[in-house]
């Protein structure tokens, strides 16, 4: 029932597998020798309750743990106080049920060598598929909640909010479904060459861009999503040639940012109803 203090990058070996219990308390240190991080190449089941979620945070949180820096109120916790959550490719078997991941994405210089999640200022990081993040809090972090790189990770039911981004995918086919992506000062969710995402029923607000999707992320199923109080509550499509067969979809409108090319031979179909 102590806080675990992460004072170094903390890596879980390929083949081994961290059980966090319900109620752990796990809190990353900024020094000027080093910052706290966890990087998973082997398995991290983070399984908590909603009485006893399990918590990621700074150091300087007294909110989680107590004051474990003995400095009453004289710290206050911020975004990128530590790295955050990493997952590597060869991570497997992976479940953050519960969680509470706050004031991560630490990037910078300290000695010789970059400190930061995977080369990114994320919250959480992950290039595997075999990921479950669900009921769920990712918040006041740095440049992204959530970074998805050549992965399909299964994201339900969370809360993302107080980033740059909430979810950006390069390279991804993941179900995002059920989350609240709030107050992130860039985009909600941002999709880059990820040609079958699936993005149901979220509620996104409170952002400059709700979704942003690349041009070859376009034939993604984006629907029954609650998009308001955003600067663009929609589709914004960034200019470019669509290279295969695309299919236009969603209820919300497609904001056409640039020229959008349909390449020799391809075709874009447009369902009844879709405004551009």
């Amino acid at each position: 029932d102590e806080d675990y203090v992460l004072s170094d990058f903390v890596n879980v070996n390929t083949g081994v597998t961290l059980t966090l219990s319900p109620g752990v308390v796990v809190k990353g240190h900024p020094s000027s020798s080093n910052v706290g991080a966890f990087v998973i190449n082997g398995t991290l089941i983070a399984d908590g309750t909603p009485s006893q979620p399990i918590v990621f945070t700074s150091f300087y949180d007294d909110s989680h743990g107590g004051d474990t820096n003995g400095d009453g109120n004289a710290s206050t916790p911020a975004a990128e106080d530590w790295v955050g959550i990493g997952f590597a490719n060869s991570s497997t078997n992976n479940v953050l049920d519960n969680v509470r991941v706050h004031y991560a994405g630490y990037k910078g210089v300290i000695g010789c060598c970059w400190r930061w999640n995977f080369g990114h200022s994320a919250s959480l990081f992950t290039s595997t598929s075999d990921l479950t993040v669900s009921d769920s809090s990712i918040t006041d972090g740095g440049d992204y909640g959530t970074f998805v790189s050549a992965a399909s990770p299964d994201l339900n039911g969370n809360l993302i909010e107080n980033h740059g981004t909430g979810i950006y995918l390069e390279d991804s086919n993941a179900s995002i479904t059920g989350n609240t992506i709030r107050d992130n000062s860039s985009t909600g969710i941002n999709a880059q060459s990820s040609l079958d995402l699936t993005i149901t029923g979220n509620t996104i607000s409170g952002s400059s861009v709700a979704i942003g999707l690349e041009v070859s992320s376009t034939n993604s199923t984006v629907t029954g999503n609650t998009i308001a109080a955003n600067s663009v509550n929609g589709i914004v499509v960034s200019g470019g040639t669509l290279l295969s067969n695309t299919h236009w979809a969603s209820d919300e409108d497609y904001v056409l940012s640039e020229s959008v090319n349909v390449n020799t031979g391809v075709t874009l179909t447009l369902s009844p109803g879709v405004v551009v």
